[in-house]
């Protein structure tokens, strides 16, 4: 028994001086680490232009000859596409009507977000890393010495 606490005092003993030897390596000073994350986010968002619209106008009508030509009813219509917009324009005789709609493309806007994070590691005390392995290996010598028994 004597020698059995003998021996587990001189591990003890040994892990001590062992763990403050591997932490001697550690420097004293302590260390601060800085890390800088950069998030970049799109957004595009579309703006959607109502669109332009004259239904039924009447115009100003302005007789050029005055003999009456008689015509049988049509409608003109007109529909093409303009830089990127839709034009549709309708005349309508007899009635002498004219409808315009103008469609315009979406415009789109794009937002983007930046979003920068700075990250700060501060190592600990010197003692600390030393503490820990010796921590360590006395807690797994007081297992090793309960389950051999």
């Amino acid at each position: 028994m004597k020698q059995q606490l003998i021996s587990t005092c001189l591990i003890i003993i040994v892990s001590i001086v062992i763990g403050f030897l591997a932490g001697n390596s550690c420097s004293d000073n302590v260390r601060v680490i800085r890390d800088r994350e950069i998030i970049r986010d799109t957004i595009i968002k579309e703006i959607k232009f109502p669109p332009v619209k004259i239904v039924k106008a009447k115009p100003v009508i302005k007789f050029i000859r005055d003999t009456i030509i008689e015509t049988k009813p049509f409608e003109a219509i007109l529909d093409t596409i303009a830089k990127s917009d839709t034009v549709r324009l309708k005349y309508e005789f007899p009635e002498n009507y004219f409808s315009l709609e103008v469609s315009r493309k979406p415009d789109s806007l794009l937002i983007e977000n930046l979003t920068i994070i700075d990250k700060t590691t501060v190592n600990g005390n010197w003692w600390e890393k030393p503490a820990y392995f010796t921590g360590g290996t006395l807690i797994g010598i007081i297992i090793g010495l309960i389950i051999s028994k």
